[in-house]
């Protein structure tokens, strides 16, 4: 894992070579729904990713009004959204596992469980 720093350097240097010509508008712009225009909601995007939903309802614990109290059970806050974005790109690369990193009480778990009731999946631990 890289520190913040090294990470804007690559950053950096990854959008100069392979995001010439291309806006930052546009790389957040998702591509075409996987199942078609009138998709049977069998994805749900989570800007700019397409992921499948699972068996369940998808709930937004972000949405105020999907808990009973009216306070969002999860906060999106620019470095949740960053892990996020980071997380639902490597969902939407491929069937394969991801290692999540990080110390203790850091979000993981909670952000695993936010992706998976987003899309209607179960997490199991």
């Amino acid at each position: 894992s890289l520190d913040l720093p090294s990470r804007t350097i690559i950053r950096k240097e990854f959008n100069s070579l392979l995001s010439k010509g291309i806006s930052l508008k546009e790389r957040d712009h998702p591509a075409r729904r996987p199942d078609g225009r009138k998709g049977n909601d069998s994805f749900v995007l989570i800007k700019p990713f397409w992921i499948k939903t699972g068996q369940g309802d998808p709930v937004d614990w972000s949405d105020p009004s999907s808990s009973a109290n009216g306070r969002p059970k999860f906060i999106l806050t620019p470095s949740a959204t960053a892990n996020l974005r980071r997380l639902c790109q490597a969902v939407a690369s491929g069937p394969w596992s991801i290692l999540l990193e990080g110390p203790t009480s850091a979000g993981k778990t909670t952000l695993v469980e936010y992706l998976a009731a987003r899309c209607g999946h179960r997490c199991v631990r």
